[in-house]
Parts: C-alpha cells; sequence; structure tokens
C-alpha cells in the first residue's frame, strides 16, 4: 500500500511541476478541461494503456485524482500570493494612491 502511495505522489508532484508555471494559472482553475487535454495527449490510441498508467503503474481514475489534487494545491497557492501581496501593498506607506489603485487593478 506504502508503494502505491508513494507513486500517487511522484504522480501528483510530477502535475505539480508540469502546471504549476503561469502559463497554465488559467487552466488550472477548470480541471476538468485540463484532465480532457491530459487525456487525448496520454492516450493517443484507444484501448491502449496511457503513458500514465504505464509510467505510475495505476489506473486512470488514480492520476486523475491526483490531477485534481495538485490543481486545487496550485489554485491555493496562487490565492495565498495575490492575498500576500494586497498585504504588502496596502502596508507600504511609499505608494501613492493612484499607484495603489494600479497595483490593486493589476492583481
Amino acid at each position: 500500500m506504502s508503494d502505491f502511495f508513494e507513486r500517487y505522489g511522484r504522480c501528483r508532484h510530477f502535475f505539480l511541476n508540469r502546471f504549476c508555471g503561469i502559463n497554465s494559472m488559467l487552466a488550472v482553475n477548470n480541471w476538468q478541461a485540463l484532465r480532457n487535454q491530459v487525456r487525448k495527449w496520454d492516450k493517443p490510441v484507444k484501448g491502449s494503456k496511457g503513458k500514465l498508467e504505464t509510467v505510475y503503474n495505476f489506473q486512470t481514475k488514480h492520476w486523475v485524482g491526483a490531477l485534481r489534487e495538485a490543481c486545487a494545491n496550485i489554485k491555493s497557492m496562487w490565492s495565498n500570493l495575490a492575498n500576500r501581496l494586497k498585504k504588502l501593498i496596502q502596508g507600504n506607506e511609499n505608494l501613492s494612491a493612484d499607484q495603489r489603485h494600479l497595483l490593486f487593478f493589476i492583481l
């Protein structure tokens, strides 16, 4: 059983590394669409075993769970970063009101 959890963790880590960048920020919000993209990439021939199933040696439902969990973690990390930036902007006395407004607009 511990072997399964180790493989699950490696699969989740793979998805975290692949989709944690700023280019994937919008894709992570809709994990179902991302799952469909990964399925197309993973299993080009219907009925064959996918690459992720072969590498991590478990069923599709398990890598889908790892993807869903990774997307939730990534969304949480982006949200936490935005909250920290908002606090820093509010606490910075060197910014004018217009500069603050612009930074909040960008966020």
